[in-house]
């Protein structure tokens, strides 16, 4: 339903439409991460994107902090994943 909401959006003369991610989690085999409400977490639709997005979000957990920014089509190449409530270790995707 959603998804159709967008479309419909998209389909109209508007240029872009920014739908804010006011709270949610993920819950994976070991970690529970949860949207960072200090962060503006948005997806980003545009004309010339269709149904791709850009995201800009927050997930953290007790110990890793994951940043993505950039198209949901290559979400992971645009991840940054921290480890640790205060570490400065980090690990980006896209990078050798």
């Amino acid at each position: 339903m959603l998804w159709r909401s967008f479309a419909r959006l998209l389909a109209t003369n508007i240029t872009f439409s920014i739908c804010r991610l006011e709270g949610g989690e993920i819950n994976l085999v070991a970690t529970q991460l949860q949207l960072d409400r200090e962060h503006p977490n948005r997806l980003v639709f545009s004309s010339e994107a269709g149904l791709d997005p850009a995201v800009d979000v927050v997930l953290t957990g007790s110990r890793l902090r994951a940043h993505i920014n950039g198209r949901a089509s290559a979400w992971q190449d645009h991840i940054v994943l921290t480890s640790g409530p205060r570490s400065n270790t980090t690990a980006a995707a896209g990078t050798d």
